[in-house]
C-alpha cells in the first residue's frame, strides 16, 4: 500500500514537470498503468497517455505551477482536494477541484478534475 501523501505529491509534481522521462516516472510511482483521467476538455486511458497530456499542458502554460491548496479529504478509496493553477507571476490562473478513485495498491486509477468556482444554487 502506498502513503497517499507521497501519492498526491508525485502526482502535483508531475503536473509540473517538463521533462517527459521524469514526468512519465512520477506518474509510474503514483498512476495507474490503466488509469483514466478526464476534466472538461480531455480524457485519457493510461499513463502514458496522460504524461502526454500534462506535456501539452504545460507546452501551453508556460511558466505555470499547480498546487495541492488543501488538504485531502479520503474514504473508500475515494480523494478529493483542491488546487490552483499559479501563473508565473504567482496569481492564480485557474482554480478547481479533483476527485479520484485509489486501486487496492494505492495507486490512482481515475481522477476528474473540475475548473472554477461550483455552479450557482438552482
Amino acid at each position: 500500500m502506498n502513503d497517499l501523501s507521497t501519492i498526491l505529491k508525485r502526482y502535483e509534481a508531475a503536473w509540473n514537470e517538463l521533462d517527459p522521462k521524469q514526468r512519465l516516472s512520477f506518474l509510474d510511482r503514483c498512476w495507474a498503468e490503466s488509469g483514466v483521467y478526464t476534466d472538461p476538455g480531455v480524457q485519457t486511458h493510461s499513463r502514458q497517455a496522460l504524461s502526454d497530456n500534462i506535456g501539452a499542458f504545460l507546452a501551453a502554460t508556460p511558466g505555470h505551477a499547480l498546487r495541492v491548496v488543501s488538504g485531502v479529504d479520503e474514504h473508500h478509496r475515494q480523494v478529493r482536494f483542491e488546487w490552483k493553477l499559479l501563473d508565473t507571476g504567482g496569481a492564480v490562473a485557474l482554480a478547481g477541484m479533483s476527485c479520484g478513485l485509489l486501486g487496492e495498491d494505492g495507486l490512482i486509477e481515475r481522477m476528474t478534475g473540475f475548473f472554477g468556482p461550483f455552479p450557482s444554487a438552482i
